[in-house]
């Protein structure tokens, strides 16, 4: 596929990323000679080109010397030596060995590169004495100063200026622009944090240019003080801050090293049995670490997990729901509602609005309750002022319901009632909130519909006076029924119940009389 468009083909066995690990490649192959041998081999054989690896070496320099000789017996070309085993990356990187990578050159007839170790241009031919490599190759080095083969340490703002000009003419992700910059900028963007938060605030290739320009003004202000004065401006390297120069990252003690040691050894332990699966548990100065602070410990060997910080969540007083943080009753959210709403108090952590108490405060009414009487069912009958229970319709003499338009005007009165009750009620929740023109405004409602409600009364007291007469003509038509009954020898009594069952004159519908001593002596 692209054998026609390269010189070689290179196989990175060395990379030691957790990415190369989910995806198993790289470094975490290393322990699988079997299958790097069939790739390597079937590389060489189908390509016409030469095929290279790259590869980290074992903490043992004779399994390191093994490992090259297979590679170069399934095909290998050409091998890239990197002197650090593969736990050695982030804050455990360290040093590079060298000895490993001339016992290499030692063992192998292929040609060798060194790598490792290679952040001046001094470092190039010390390594190359030391080793005994064939050429030297360098990563980090060179990202801090690409000058770094040439020789010289350019101004950081220079360098910076030229990548912005390619990344225009080539563009790329701002994120990759984005870290060759820090890189470029490392010493002096430590000191000076504003310009580090702003370039690390950039959202498009083009912010970094102002950003650049404000570097290069600064650090020729710095130049000149460094004339005088060169405190503060001088790095570990004895180099001013603006110059293009390699980053080392701090030397970590062995007694920081040796629990990350222990934690990388058990892992290679439980990797190597034949289930492939870490150790749920591993025990490093007395404390059990799960697989997940393994990794955590190997990243950074300063993590102290001896002391077990967990937070504790305060429970609500009323539930086993966590309480509100800032709830003046110890309550959850729910509890809290609750509390005021049948308590009528207020809770800054759970602020309620007066308009939602207000609008609930009808519907949270209940019999027996501090809010006073449950409001009656729609089918009901209204209770008169007077104490009495209006009368059910009946059966007027033209044969419709008795009173059917007085109910329909008597129904509209008790309506005006209930809403006049309802805004009386809503009153009584928010009485804090009324003023006494509202007041006043409540009562003038209240006698109008009074008023109202008399003239309805009086409207209605005709139809109830005619229902009465039906009924007692009905009364008396059904006793003259039974006389009848009687002299006949026949069962009389044909209620159930106590009642007497009816039909008015012309309406047909029959009527339910409960018999009382009240009942006239005419009947």
């Amino acid at each position: 596929m692209v054998e026609h468009c390269c010189e070689a083909i290179d196989l990175n066995l060395g990379c030691p990323q957790a990415i190369a690990k989910r995806g198993h490649y790289g470094s975490f192959l290393q322990d699988e000679w079997d299958l790097i041998h069939s790739i390597v081999s079937a590389a060489h054989k189908e390509l016409s080109v030469p095929v290279c690896c790259k590869l980290r070496v074992f903490p043992e320099i004779e399994k390191t010397v093994k490992y090259a000789r297979m590679l170069e017996k399934a095909g290998a070309q050409l091998l890239v030596v990197h002197g650090r085993a593969r736990e050695q990356r982030g804050p455990l990187t360290g040093i590079a060995s060298w000895k490993h990578i001339a016992a290499v050159k030692k063992a192998v007839r292929v040609p060798v590169v060194a790598n490792g170790n290679v952040q001046f241009t001094a470092d190039v031919e010390r390594c190359l004495a030391e080793t005994g490599a064939d050429a030297v190759m360098s990563a980090e080095g060179c990202l801090h100063n690409p000058a770094l083969f040439r020789g010289g340490h350019p101004p950081n703002w220079g360098v910076g200026e030229e990548y912005l000009r390619l990344a225009a003419r080539h563009p790329c992700p701002t994120s990759y622009v984005r870290g060759h910059l820090f890189k470029l900028c490392h010493h002096t963007l430590q000191r000076y944090k504003e310009l580090r938060d702003r370039m690390a605030q950039a959202k498009t290739v083009k912010d970094f240019g102002p950003i650049i320009e404000a570097i290069k003004i600064q650090c020729l202000k710095d130049e000149e003080k460094y004339k005088t004065d060169k405190t503060g401006m001088v790095t570990e390297f004895n180099l001013p801050h603006w110059v293009c120069q390699p980053y080392v990252r701090p030397h970590i003690p062995e007694k920081c090293c040796a629990p990350a040691a222990a934690a990388a050894a058990a892992a290679r332990a439980a990797a190597s049995e034949p289930s492939k699966r870490i150790m749920d548990e591993v025990i490093v100065d007395g404390v059990a670490l799960s697989r997940k602070k393994l990794k955590r410990l190997r990243r950074n060997p300063r993590l102290d997990f001896s002391v077990e910080k967990v937070p504790r969540q305060e429970v609500c007083a009323g539930c086993t729901n966590t309480k509100g943080l800032k709830c003046e009753f110890n309550l959850c959210k729910i509890c809290c509602r609750a509390k005021r709403l049948r308590d009528s108090v207020e809770c800054q952590g759970h602020r309620s609005s007066r308009s939602n108490r207000k609008a609930n405060g009808a519907q949270s009414v209940t019999p027996g309750g501090d809010g006073g009487p449950a409001a009656s069912p729609p089918d009901a009958p209204a209770e008169r002022a007077d104490g009495e229970s209006e009368p059910t319709a009946m059966a007027d003499q033209d044969g419709g319901t008795a009173g059917g338009e007085g109910d329909e005007e008597r129904g509209g009165a008790d309506n005006q009632i209930i809403s006049a009750d309802d805004r009386m009620s809503g009153g009584r929740d928010i009485s804090a909130d009324n003023t006494v023109e509202s007041r006043q405004d409540s009562l003038a409602d209240s006698k109008v519909e009074h008023d109202r409600e008399i003239s309805a009364d009086d409207r209605t007291s005709g139809g109830r006076e005619s229902a009465t007469d039906n009924v007692i003509v009905g009364v008396r038509e059904q006793a003259a029924g039974n006389a009848a009954s009687d002299e006949r020898g026949s069962p009389a009594d044909s209620r159930e119940g106590g009642g007497a069952e009816s039909m008015s004159a012309r309406g047909g519908v029959k009527e339910e009389v409960e018999e009382s001593p009240e009942v006239s002596p005419d009947v």
